[in-house]
């Protein structure tokens, strides 16, 4: 789910416990959503090479302001094995 971007007065989720964010998100309404506060529920996927990337390619929030963070490698990203093997033959 994608928000408009943030007035200038409202402020930016804060990076939280997994289990918390999980439990919030099997919720009728998440926390964040109820507080209306700026976030994205899709996934920011921490590469090894290059920028943060949301699943959603529309989503104009902050890093800081998703749900859920993970990094390439765990699901076999190309740019992890890249990095594994230039770490293996040096």
């Amino acid at each position: 789910m994608r928000r408009p971007p943030a007035a200038p007065n409202r402020e930016t989720a804060p990076a939280g416990n997994v289990s918390v964010i999980v439990a919030e998100l099997g919720a009728v309404r998440c926390r964040w959503c109820n507080d209306d506060i700026e976030h994205c529920h899709e996934s920011l996927v921490i590469h090894a090479v290059g920028e943060p990337l949301c699943i959603d390619p529309g989503c104009v929030v902050a890093n800081e302001a998703h749900h859920m963070v993970i990094a390439c490698g765990d699901f076999g990203c190309g740019c992890a094995l890249s990095v594994n093997d230039i770490a293996e033959t040096a």
